[in-house]
């Protein structure tokens, strides 16, 4: 793998890639100037870093709009066989001519016009393109729906061999600063993807063999795969349900049929996942700007705080824990 940084973005292996510093330059950057990749340069050093001795031969990603995050998990992991699939008709320009001329390409098997959701023609890509193989990597970066990532989720992660990766991106779309309201105009009364990295996490406190790492970033989730001496359960998440009900769902949808839990751990499972959901449902609704944010960002507010955090029910010093115990 050969990857040389330059203003626009990065070459890997001689294949151009442009970098994304916001929104609009996933839809504005033009393909002749090189694959339009919509992830931020901190998000490619960390795959680098992830992956730089992982072995990917079997890859299935769940998105692929422009095309440059398809090329690229082909570029720098050169797997045997990478399936992509996405919701469009057809392939951008851009990634068209990646699939007609790139000298490693060969390996990637785009199907178009395809729901994430539709879990009869996720399982017939599936059994069509690797048997009964394993995956070593699937990547979310689809629909950013609720349900219809959990459907996948469902549906894949068990497909994944132990130690293989599940990653799912920009599950914070309902949270993050979003001046522009793209995220609003595309995403504006569906609920928030942070409720499934929520779910996931329960059911990674439950099962610890079969889940044994999740990480979080602010943008992205990465869960990790390990080996259970028991056939995972065809669901890891449940579906249709209130948020209560997953967490209660997560906790008794057990791999191993022979452990109950008890009433106490339901009801405190049910409870930490509806004080998660305010928080989630409180930020989604009480954005504050960068200037309210000042040095303190990621940081307990401080005592001088703008007088619109204080309106808003942010905590202030001392006077937050007056009268708890």
């Amino acid at each position: 793998m050969s990857i040389v940084w330059n203003d626009k973005g990065f070459q890997l292996n001689g294949t151009q890639f442009q970098l994304i510093t916001n929104l609009h330059d996933l839809f504005a950057l033009k393909d002749q100037e090189g694959l339009v990749l919509g992830k931020p340069r901190d998000l490619i050093e960390t795959y680098l870093d992830l992956f730089s001795d992982f072995s990917a031969p079997r890859i299935f990603e769940l998105g692929i709009f422009r095309g440059g995050s398809t090329a690229f998990f082909n570029e720098l992991l050169r797997p045997e066989k990478l399936v992509a699939i996405d919701f469009m008709e057809d392939a951008r320009p851009g990634f068209k001519n990646y699939l007609d001329t790139g000298a490693n390409a060969a390996s990637v098997r785009p199907y178009f016009q395809v729901d994430q959701a539709d879990k009869q023609r996720l399982d017939e890509i599936y059994t069509s393109e690797f048997g009964s193989a394993p995956l070593d990597l699937v990547v979310d970066d689809a629909s950013h729906m609720l349900e219809q990532t959990r459907i996948s989720f469902n549906f894949l992660f068990p497909k994944l061999r132990p130690g293989g990766f599940y990653i799912i991106e920009d599950w914070s779309w309902a949270h993050v600063y979003d001046p522009g309201k793209i995220f609003d105009k595309n995403f504006g009364g569906q609920p928030p993807m942070s409720n499934l990295i929520i779910e996931i996490m329960l059911a990674s406190a439950y099962h610890q063999r079969l889940i044994p790492e999740l990480r979080i970033y602010p943008t992205y989730a990465i869960v990790r795969k390990k080996a259970t001496r028991k056939p995972a359960p065809d669901s890891i998440l449940p579906s249709n349900a209130s948020c209560a009900e997953h967490a209660l769902e997560a906790v008794t949808c057990s791999a191993e049929k022979d452990l109950k839990p008890s009433i106490g751990q339901m009801v405190l499972a049910a409870e930490v996942v509806l004080l998660l959901r305010e928080v989630a449902n409180f930020l989604r609704t009480n954005r504050f700007s960068r200037d309210d944010c000042r040095e303190n960002r990621g940081n307990t507010f401080a005592q001088d705080a703008p007088p619109t955090q204080k309106a808003r029910g942010f905590p202030r010093g001392p006077e937050a824990f007056a009268g708890r115990s």
